[in-house]
């Protein structure tokens, strides 16, 4: 898994799910542009959308409930994907993410 860097290029999300917050939004502007991660449980689901900038990589920890199935994109995400700890965690380069898992 990454590792935080300075300056940002290498970022880590990693959601905390608790309270009775049922939706919360992070936005950070970079030296590279804007990294953001909005996350909400609509129905069941845990929805996470997440931005990371150009020349960025980061790493997405993905709340989940024993081995419910993530997608990212509608897609099943498998390759790269490691289950640590109440997480799936996924690596990935600049762009624009949409993750959804059943809670």
């Amino acid at each position: 898994m990454l590792k935080p860097t300075v300056g940002y290029k290498g970022i880590i999300i990693k959601p905390t799910i608790g309270g009775n917050f049922t939706t919360i939004a992070a936005d950070y502007e970079t030296p590279y542009g804007k990294a953001s991660s909005h996350w909400k449980i609509d129905g069941g689901n845990f929805v996470l959308d997440v931005v990371i900038p150009a020349n960025a990589t980061a790493t997405i920890y993905v709340p989940t409930k024993g081995d419910n199935a993530v997608t990212e994109g509608g897609k099943p995400v498998t390759k790269a994907a490691n289950q640590i700890a109440g997480y799936t965690a996924v690596n990935v380069g600049s762009g624009t993410y949409h993750f959804t898992t059943s809670m």
